[in-house]
């Protein structure tokens, strides 16, 4: 499995110490959606869910944007075209 590095990543071990779930997240902007880098991010996070998934161990994926509904219908296309059921989109709101 190549090296992937996600926005956000946490686990959850058992007591021995084996992985038993993960959750990872891309964060994109407006502007950063459709570079090659976010793309290319997405492949990889689709391909590690599945190679995790071979270990046993779930993950759920999240690609992280911003709650406006031109972006969250931009992202769904984009992870439409990646093929990946695996990602799941969550728009959240800005704090503060």
């Amino acid at each position: 499995m190549p090296s992937y590095r996600p926005d956000l990543f946490a686990q959850r071990r058992t007591s021995e110490g084996r992985v038993v779930e993960e959750v990872i997240a891309e964060a994109e902007i407006e502007s950063s959606l459709f570079l090659d880098h976010s793309l290319d991010q997405l492949e990889h996070m689709g391909d590690y869910i599945q190679y995790q998934k071979r270990k046993g161990v779930k993950v759920t994926g999240y690609l992280v944007v911003p709650h406006k509904k031109s972006v969250c219908v931009q992202a769904t296309q984009l992870l439409e075209t990646i093929d990946s059921d695996k990602i799941e989109l969550l728009p959240v709101l800005k704090s503060g």
